[in-house]
């Protein structure tokens, strides 16, 4: 059997659902779920940030228990925060906490609710970093399993179907204790998390029993998740999927997801996606037009190698590197190695010092202008920050160097003139 533990979705791919975790201050009752449901849903119909309830609005929702009303139900509500950790890259990791409610006002038996910030921002109709991640989605589950299951299924959307021990489900799901029997975990967990899931996703999910022998009576030991899907709702799945990584950063989304869907019917789902992930890598500011040209000229696999032809019409290859790295870091490193290696020692000795100057000046502990004026530094460091690649040119030597994170391999060469 297939054996998946707690699944964290490791390299940085763009997958919106990596390392993305949801945890709440304090334990959300039945009640504070409702109320959060009812709130996402005042803000996808109307856009807004603040607005008016009334206790008969909510009493319409759900039911108080004893001695409570609205005015003691949102004095609690409000006290609660919700932390969501993420990250946009192995070294680019961010912690957000907030209150759904920023404040509230109560005149006689109206109430005027406004909304915090960042809460707002996650459901309403505006671009931002939170549709990425799907926060929006991830937030709307009612339970944190269902939400749990929902993230296990998408990370691992690539997969027909899924195998999964028993014992590793209830972990992932953080119910490792819980449900003995089975049928009880099958009734009060299974079913109804899937029956949620499928709200949010166009394809069915089905699942079976994998027993330790053949007989009616064997003991469960695992459960098998099947993703059926038709041709067209594949289709379907795949620019969804696709749209999802343009649509932060794309300054004419409709046109792009326009030109994605009519170059589909070209090219394969991985040939667009590296290259979508190719150009939120290196495209700066010029995201749509990069984009199109990209796709166009499949800039993944044509576009260094390209530069490097060009190079060599003119100049002696000395150096061609072409190799996986998890960081800029250790791209860095083997930049440097590399310039060591080919003995360029004026450059090595600089660049050496810009190593051990720029680990302080980026931890704050001093800054030095003539050092963040330098061209070394704008191209080595600050260049290959910003958009993953630089290009150095010299009297004597040319360097062009691509990171390409996990989208494909990171890219070096060196030329003598």
């Amino acid at each position: 059997m297939k054996e998946i533990n707690k699944i964290y979705n490791k390299n940085f791919n763009f997958s919106p659902f990596r390392n993305t975790e949801i945890q709440f201050t304090k334990k959300f009752s039945k009640n504070d779920t409702l109320f959060k449901q009812y709130l996402i849903k005042k803000i996808i119909i109307t856009d807004e940030k603040v607005f008016q309830i009334t206790q008969k609005d909510i009493e319409k929702i759900m039911t108080f228990p004893h001695q409570e009303n609205l005015d003691s139900f949102l004095i609690k509500f409000c006290s609660k925060r919700i932390i969501i950790n993420y990250r946009k890259s192995k070294l680019d990791s961010y912690e957000l906490s907030l209150n759904i409610i920023s404040s509230y006002l109560k005149h006689n038996d109206n109430y005027t609710i406004k909304l915090s910030d960042d809460f707002y921002k996650i459901f309403n109709s505006e671009k931002n970093d939170f549709k990425l991640f799907n926060l929006n989605t991830l937030l709307s589950f009612s339970n944190t399993i269902s939400r749990d299951l929902f993230s296990l299924i998408k990370d691992t959307y690539n997969e027909s179907s899924i195998e999964i021990a028993l014992e590793d489900l209830k972990s992932y799901l953080n119910i490792d204790d819980s449900y003995d029997r089975f049928f009880d975990f099958e009734r009060k967990i299974l079913i109804p998390s899937l029956k949620e899931i499928e709200e949010f996703v166009s394809y069915k999910i089905e699942y079976s029993k994998i027993k330790d022998s053949l007989s009616r009576n064997g003991r469960v030991k695992g459960v098998r998740f099947d993703i059926i899907q038709t041709p067209d709702n594949k289709r379907e799945k795949n620019l969804s999927l696709l749209y999802e990584l343009i649509i932060p950063f794309a300054k004419n989304s409709e046109v792009l997801k326009e030109f994605i869907k009519n170059q589909s019917v070209f090219h394969s789902f991985n040939y667009l996606k590296n290259n979508i992930e190719y150009s939120l890598l290196h495209s700066g500011q010029n995201f749509d037009s990069f984009l199109i040209e990209a796709i166009k000229n499949d800039y993944e696999n044509t576009r260094f190698k390209n530069k490097v032809k060009n190079y060599a019409e003119k100049y002696i290859l000395i150096s061609n590197i072409n190799q996986n790295f998890t960081t800029l870091d250790d791209f860095k490193t083997r930049v440097l190695k590399e310039i060591n290696d080919k003995k360029i020692h004026e450059l090595s000795l600089i660049l050496k010092f810009f190593k051990h100057s720029l680990d302080k000046i980026e931890n704050n502990f001093y800054q030095n202008e003539v050092l963040m004026k330098s061209e070394i530094y704008s191209i080595f460091y600050k260049e290959l920050k910003e958009i993953n690649e630089c290009t150095f040119e010299n009297k004597k030597i040319i360097i062009i160097a691509e990171f390409n994170d996990t989208c494909s391999n990171s890219n070096l060469a060196i030329f003598k003139k």
